[in-house]
């Protein structure tokens, strides 16, 4: 936990560092800017990757720096996991104390009953020997105290019965605390997840803002918007992408997309968000489904957007309505998709690799052929 914090205030540091170099570009980029301050300036930019003079450098500097804010709101989510981790672990030893503490009270209870038991034996022991010597004030004596041994031996086996109480409504309490903590720790976590929605919703409208400044809604630009991305990269200023007319709209509709699933799949994890980006992937088609492999792929999804071309390939064969069906029961059969859908295609392949037929020529065809199968199987076994 404490190295992720450390990546964390790493990163909102270096999104101060981002911010200064869009407010240096923009000062650049100002007439009203002196010879001596733009020196500097360009001196302070020279590590962003922008020349400071471009019409979309301060969208790419955008596109960086969210991209680093991306990472954070994934840190927060990490941490919040950790932290709430430790508090059920907690949560379990304490309570496992308790019942520690309520079982022995139960074994002490039942020692008691033990020795009040013995007692009343003791007791009745006396007080026939009591009866037998005839002196009354024996008999008085040892009935006295046979009487206060039976109080005591109940008294005993009713704390015995508290005890036994106090376990039951223990683990009752126990259910509900544990109960209590998981909606608490799920509210928390539907409240990180709204605000980190609003953020991705923010730095959306903030993008397109810088984009409509620079002018470049119907031309083309270098470099594109941070995507969240919890395989561990992002999409941005780092390559370099040209696009115009409607390949602009889709290539949001993909990124925002992509943005979308990951952001509200981020508490299930790789595994889950591979397996929504799958589904994504899915159900879009065209120019948008071609940036969205992309994003995927350029953001720690690559497996997940080659199983996707994969399966579009096979889509396509003769076998189009038993793969489109497999990837549905996959889709909805739970358990490791992406590791089921590829251990199908990779089935289908070696099948497509897998000769039809075979021409054998010889002077003596029948025994050749035997003796040809023999060798084969041999050499099957021997690969085993």
């Amino acid at each position: 936990m404490l190295a992720r914090a450390r990546s964390k205030l790493a990163s909102i540091e270096q999104m101060k560092i981002a911010n200064e170099n869009i407010d240096a570009v923009k000062a650049l980029q100002s007439k009203e800017t002196g010879t001596n301050l733009r020196a500097v300036l360009q001196q302070q930019i020279g590590g962003s990757g922008v020349s400071g003079t471009g019409t979309g450098d301060i969208v790419t500097l955008t596109a960086n720096r969210q991209s680093l804010e991306v990472e954070v709101d994934r840190e927060r989510v990490s941490l919040l996991l950790q932290q709430q981790q430790l508090e059920r672990e907690s949560l379990v030893i304490q309570l496992e104390l308790e019942k520690v503490s309520a079982r022995r009270a139960l074994n002490e209870a039942k020692v008691a009953e033990n020795a009040a038991q013995r007692n009343v034996l003791d007791a009745q022991q006396e007080l026939r020997e009591a009866k037998k010597s005839g002196d009354g004030e024996e008999v008085s004596s040892a009935q006295d105290y046979l009487d206060n041994a039976r109080k005591g031996l109940g008294f005993a086996r009713e704390n015995i019965g508290i005890a036994q109480d106090q376990n039951a409504l223990l683990d009752k309490r126990i259910a509900q605390e544990q109960q209590v903590s998981d909606l608490k720790q799920q509210q928390a976590r539907n409240e990180l997840d709204a605000t980190n929605a609003a953020n991705q919703r923010g730095r959306d409208r903030e993008l397109a803002k810088a984009r409509d400044e620079a002018g470049i809604n119907g031309g083309g630009f270098a470099g594109g918007a941070a995507s969240a991305s919890a395989g561990g990269g992002s999409l941005g200023a780092g390559g370099s992408l040209t696009l115009s007319g409607s390949d602009i709209t889709a290539y949001d509709n993909a990124r925002r997309a992509f943005s979308q699933v990951i952001a509200g799949n981020e508490f299930r994890g790789q595994e889950g968000q591979s397996e929504a980006v799958l589904t994504a992937l899915n159900l879009s088609s065209g120019r948008e489904k071609e940036f969205l492999s992309m994003i995927a792929s350029k953001s720690g999804f690559g497996e997940v957007a080659d199983l996707t071309s994969k399966l579009d390939s096979f889509k396509s064969g003769p076998n189009a309505i038993g793969v489109a069906s497999a990837v549905n029961k996959a889709a909805t059969s739970g358990g490791d998709v992406i590791g089921a859908l590829k251990q199908m295609t990779d089935r289908i392949e070696k099948l497509a690799n897998t000769p039809r037929s075979l021409t054998f020529n010889s002077q003596d065809p029948v025994s050749d052929y035997a003796t040809f199968m023999n060798e084969s199987a041999g050499s099957s076994l021997r690969n085993l």
